[in-house]
Parts: structure tokens; sequence; C-alpha cells
């Protein structure tokens, strides 16, 4: 038995998620008990911070590590509020604050996309340095364990990324304990941010956990949060219950014409993030539906629809 804490702030960086569990048992045996679950907001001011690194804002190294500090503070802070009043944590994990993702398959010098074949390349040293991605959280986990005086396991992404993997999505080994099954596969589907999926293959496969996978599906609320602040000149800052997009009409031809869009067709596994799905690309989506004339609501139904068919898509 173990008292765990997890945290992480994810692509809409709404606030730091935090869960308080009791782990038991460990792999097929595994059992999580929640003791307590919340969502601490980021300060008005931090959040802008950290938006404006995540849609390309040049700020000097003393910025970004006050930044990181800062987060860090931010993390620590969530996980002792977590803990008013129930167990001590024996242990923290702490995914961190993204603020820049790069997948392998996509790369600053135009080298060749990520999944060809190493054992050919005459070097290893430059065939990492051709496919090998990138990925930054800030939040530093010594920090956390400071503050706290709970161990805390951190930066999660980088030794798979160093192999050349995606860094992304992290919650497939979990998800293949807590939710496979043993007659029936299974896919599970996480929209936040970027949507991303598992596949649990049935258990009574042979070596069914070398067959699982997972990968990011596209947009998930990134888009319509961006959408959201620029339509109401930064009044809201997202569509509660999706009541302003539920009263729009889908324009289809915008979303055949956005599923053209080349991550859409690239081959799992892969990643993707705001340094796509952002700003750059919200504006282009707006150009595009200038020729049909859409309302606020319809742009937000269309938005909405792009999510689900983009996911639809990645499972077919």
């Amino acid at each position: 038995m173990a008292f765990v804490i997890g945290l992480i702030s994810g692509t809409s960086v709404d606030g730091i998620d935090a869960a308080l569990v009791n782990i038991t048992s460990t792999d097929e045996d595994l059992k999580v008990e929640l003791l307590a679950g919340a969502t601490y907001p980021y300060a008005a001011e931090l959040r802008s911070q950290i938006l404006a690194v995540c849609g390309g804002a040049a700020i000097t190294v003393a910025q970004l590590a006050e930044l990181d500090d800062a987060i860090a503070c931010s993390f620590a802070q969530a996980a002792q509020n977590i803990q008013n009043d129930r167990p001590t944590a024996q242990l923290i994990g702490s995914h961190g604050q993204t603020v820049y993702h790069r997948p392998p398959s996509i790369k600053a010098g135009g080298a060749e996309e990520a999944g060809g074949d190493r054992e050919n390349s005459p070097s290893k040293i430059q065939n990492l340095k051709s496919k090998i991605g990138y990925s930054l959280q800030l939040g530093r986990g010594v920090v956390i364990a400071e503050l706290t005086g709970i161990p805390t396991v951190s930066n999660f992404r980088v030794a798979d990324i160093a192999v050349g993997g995606e860094g992304a999505p992290l919650v497939s080994k979990v998800d293949a304990y807590l939710l496979s099954h043993p007659q029936e596969s299974r896919c599970v589907q996480n929209i936040g941010g970027i949507g991303n999926l598992t596949y649990l293959p049935a258990r009574h496969h042979p070596n069914w956990e070398e067959k699982i996978r997972g990968w990011d599906t596209g947009p998930g609320n990134t888009l319509l949060d961006l959408a959201v602040q620029q339509l109401t000149n930064g009044e809201k800052t997202y569509d509660r219950d999706g009541e302003w997009a539920a009263s729009g009409s889908v324009c289809n031809s915008l979303i055949e014409q956005w599923l053209s869009q080349d991550f859409f067709h690239l081959p799992p596994p892969k990643s993707t993030g705001r340094e796509l799905f952002g700003w750059e690309y919200l504006q282009q989506c707006l150009k595009d539906a200038e020729e049909y004339q859409l309302s606020s609501a319809d742009l937000l139904a269309t938005l909405t629809e792009l999510t689900v068919a983009s996911i639809v898509h990645s499972y077919r």
C-alpha cells in the first residue's frame, strides 16, 4: 500500500490537476483508490505567462528560470492542499507543465520522417539527430520535493524521446493495468487540450502488452478555447458546457477541408500540441471559414465537430 500524489497541468493550462490515491499491488493486479481529486487554478498572471511562452513569446533564460520556479511552487502548493485532513503521501509523480513539444516526425531541418530503419543509417548519432523529438515541461521535481518534503518523480518524457519515441501520451501503461479486459480489446479516449487514445488488446492474446499503442488524435479543447477568447475579446476563456457551440450548425465542407491536414494522415504513433493546433492554426481556420459566412456559434460547432471527426478518422 502506498499513498501517492499525481500532479499535471495539460495543454489547456486551466490549472493543476491533483489526485491523492492509495495504490496496492502491481501490473495486472493493480488497484488504485482515489482518496481526493481537485483542480487548482493558476494565478491569472502566471497562466498568461505560460500561454505566452506556449504561443512562442521570446523570453530570456532568466525569465524562463523564474517561470520554472513559479510553476514548481504552484505544483508544490497543490500537493500540500490535496493532503489537507487526509493521509500524508509517500511519493509524488509530477508531469509538470508542457510549454513546448516537438514530435520526432516534425523536423527543424527538414530531415526525414521518423519511423525509418535505424540499422541502415551510417551513423547512430546522425540518425538520432535527424529523428529525435524534444519536449519541455516546467515545474522542476526537485523543487517540489524540497518544498513538500516528499520524494518526487518527474521529467517523464525525456527517456522515451531519447530512444525515438513520441514522449506522449504517457498514460498507456496505467490504462493497460486498470482498463484492459481478458477477452475484449478496448480503446480509451481522452479529450483534453489535445485528444489522445490508448489501444488495449485483450489480455488473452499472446504478448498482449507488446501490442499496446497510444497516440494523439488531434485537437481537443485547445482550438475551441482560443476561438472563444478571440470571439469574446478575452472576456471568456472557454465555452462552458459547450452551450455556445451547441446552438450552432456544423459546416461539413470545412471539416473535410481541415481533415486534409498532414497530421491526420500520419500513421501512429504520433503526438502533437499547441505548436501545431494553436493560434496560427486557428487563424487559418477562421480564414477558411470566411466564404461560408458562419456565425460565431456555427464556427464553434464546426471546431467541435473537427475534434469528433479527427477521433473517428484516427480510429478508422
